[in-house]
């Protein structure tokens, strides 16, 4: 019997960290003869995206190494592969967590009032398209957001996040370019003192409170490139404090949620965006911000009372997940 050597990999969408190291520590499993488990780091990227199969491939065609001793562990939940072991995670340790704290009535109610928010926008690190949508929201509907976006761009370990560089790359519009760098001189934007944290950590829940001023969610997730199916507490938020939500997300990250049984918003607004890149959900996402931003107190109240049978709904959709519900067939691009 083989012995196994673990190797947990930092990443984020579209990018391996400590390149260098991860295929040192590669080389030296080969050279050991030892099983190979690629352990994800509790995220749910995709592997052919973060550019990880082009460099296992590379290994084993180099040293004869046998590929189908490779396990990948990740949480996404459509990762696929014909040549290496997959091993999905679903996040339900995470979910058991904040069902516990929901059942010992932690989380605020939910009011919409005078003093209530158009929109929520809760960012940790930048991105290209986080940073063109808090952008917006900030040059245009600034007194109607309640925003925070973490991102500081004198410091050195965030610039590898701002996006702007990419935003110029991917043919981002030239108002959405200069409205950014506009921004920029205005972060990091805070709320309280949730600060940003490891984001699995039950601390990052600590913002909830916020929810309860903020009509809809605009929820921005970490992996969209690619076959990616993964959820984290970006959406958790929303759905158990029972609040509207817009996602820009991977392909298909609707249809995915509602396969797992969730319900969504189109019956109020067009989700049909999530069908398209995530850079040309950007351009509609901003559509649907500026035609909400015109909604009166009234309209809002009307149509989060018409909201409602979805919004419980997915609270106790969320309540009765297990393990088995991830089990489901979900959808590849």
């Amino acid at each position: 019997m083989h012995s196994t050597s673990a190797i947990k990999i930092e990443n984020n969408d579209c990018k391996l960290w400590h390149r260098d190291q991860i295929i040192i520590d590669l080389m030296q499993a080969i050279q050991q003869n030892n099983d190979i488990i690629i352990d994800l780091n509790n995220e749910g990227p995709c592997a052919k995206a973060l550019g990880l199969y082009q460099l296992i491939d590379k290994l084993c065609d180099q040293t004869g190494y046998d590929s189908s001793r490779i396990v990948i562990k990740t949480c996404n939940l459509i990762e696929h592969s014909n040549q290496y072991r997959i091993a999905i995670a679903p996040p339900i340790k995470h979910i058991s967590e904040l069902q516990k704290m929901l059942a010992d009535g932690q989380v605020p109610l939910k009011t919409i009032d005078a003093d209530t928010k158009h929109f929520g926008h809760f960012i940790g690190h930048s991105s290209r398209a986080r940073l063109a949508i808090a952008s917006w929201l900030y040059k245009n509907y600034q007194t109607k957001t309640l925003q925070t976006f973490h991102t500081n761009p004198s410091n050195e370990l965030h610039k590898e996040f701002i996006g702007l560089e990419e935003q110029w790359l991917n043919n981002y519009q030239e108002q959405y370019i200069d409205n950014s760098v506009e921004f920029l001189k205005h972060t990091p934007l805070t709320y309280d003192s949730v600060d940003a944290g490891p984001i699995l950590h039950m601390k990052m829940y600590g913002i909830m409170g916020a929810y309860s001023n903020i009509f809809v969610d605009i929820v921005c997730n970490t992996y969209i490139t690619g076959n990616t199916f993964y959820m984290d507490e970006k959406l958790w938020r929303p759905i158990i404090t029972q609040t509207p939500f817009i996602v820009h997300g991977p392909v298909n990250f609707i249809k995915n949620l509602r396969q797992l049984g969730f319900k969504t918003f189109d019956q109020w607004w067009d989700e049909g965006f999530s069908e398209d890149p995530p850079d040309a959900q950007v351009v509609e996402i901003i559509k649907i911000i500026d035609d909400i931003a015109q909604w009166d107190l009234t309209r809002i109240n009307t149509t989060y009372d018409q909201m409602k049978s979805v919004l419980d709904h997915n609270y106790k959709r969320f309540m009765e997940l297990t393990d088995k519900e991830f089990d489901k067939k979900f959808l590849y691009d």
